[in-house]
């Protein structure tokens, strides 16, 4: 049997026509009308988007402006606490965690050895501490390190050396939660 041009089209429009929906139907409003679901789920979607993108943005301000306060209130406490501010120096951010990670664990370490009064591991972490200081700019600490080792290999562990060790301590944490704050 021979089909000719005209039956040919009378078969595409017979299943265009029994197809369910076309894309045009599917995305127009009429069908969402008609079906009260997908427009009730569709408005849901939309509010849940919304509401997470209004949170993502006053979160991120509220964030930025925290870390702006805390680097102002740090940056006071060394201002009001000897004018330590020329050894602020920005470390580099590809160092930077690794230094503040470090510098945190040998802090911890310095002060159990301090508490414990083990004069030996004292002296090791301020040579240790002296060489990342050093390493990364932070010279006035360095040196700091480098001298109240020196004094402690001299003289011992005394009460001013300790009390001098503990307050190059607080200007180390000073300087590692400035680093954070960058």
């Amino acid at each position: 049997m021979v089909t000719t041009h005209s039956d040919q089209s009378l078969t595409l429009n017979a299943i265009n026509e029994s197809s369910r929906h076309t894309a045009a139907q599917l995305i127009s409003y009429e069908y969402f009308v008609d079906n009260k679901l997908w427009l009730l789920l569709g408005i849901v979607i939309l509010l849940v988007l919304l509401a997470g993108l209004v949170y993502v943005i006053f979160y991120m301000r509220k964030r930025d402006a925290h870390e702006r306060n805390a680097a102002q209130d740090v940056g006071n406490d060394i201002d009001d606490d000897g004018g330590r501010t020329q050894d602020m120096v920005q470390i580099p951010a590809k160092y930077r965690e690794v230094f503040v990670q470090t510098m945190e664990e040998d802090l911890g370490i310095l002060n159990q050895a301090l508490d414990e009064a083990r004069v030996r591991a004292v002296m090791s972490m301020l040579h240790r501490m002296h060489g990342a200081l050093a390493a990364v700019g932070l010279t006035e600490l360095a040196e700091r390190c480098e001298l109240l080792g020196k004094e402690g290999r001299l003289r011992g562990l005394d009460d001013d050396l300790e009390r001098q060790i503990a307050e190059l301590a607080r200007d180390l944490m000073r300087v590692i939660r400035w680093q954070q704050t960058i």
